[in-house]
């Protein structure tokens, strides 16, 4: 059977070929929530089709924690649903405050500032 299928998404960009751009960029991002379709057969019946939303034995997703110490005090914590997201968050911030050097981190990390990523279970909570 044949199947017309629709993906959606509002977009600011600066022309026509921009917004196409931003819109393949999000759609080929693996984590991208860009899964929401419409999906229409040959007799017009539709139907709407979320293959990123889990179901009820699927709520639990990986993440990384990006938590910055600075002398002692725990800094913006910010949260990344993957791995290198998470590390160039890092490296930015190492960058910014000029610890990208190993014995600079260490020397920086007995005064209480650095940078740790967690990589975490986020189990969201289901309303009984």
């Amino acid at each position: 059977m044949e199947y017309h299928v629709t993906w959606t998404i509002d977009l600011d960009a600066e022309s026509p070929e921009d917004a196409a751009r931003k819109a393949l960029r999000i759609h080929r991002d693996p984590d991208s929530w860009a899964t929401h379709f419409e999906v229409r057969d040959a007799q017009g019946n539709t139907c709407e089709v979320d293959l990123g939303f889990p179901g009820p034995n699927e709520l639990q997703a990986r993440v990384f924690v990006l938590i910055p110490l600075e002398d002692g005090m725990v800094g913006d914590v910010s949260v990344f649903a993957n791995a290198a997201c998470a590390q160039r968050a890092e490296q930015e911030w190492l960058a910014a405050h000029d610890l990208t050097d190993e014995n600079k981190r260490e020397h920086a990390s007995d005064w209480g500032t650095g940078i740790a990523i967690w990589e975490c279970d986020l189990k969201p909570r289901i309303p009984a």
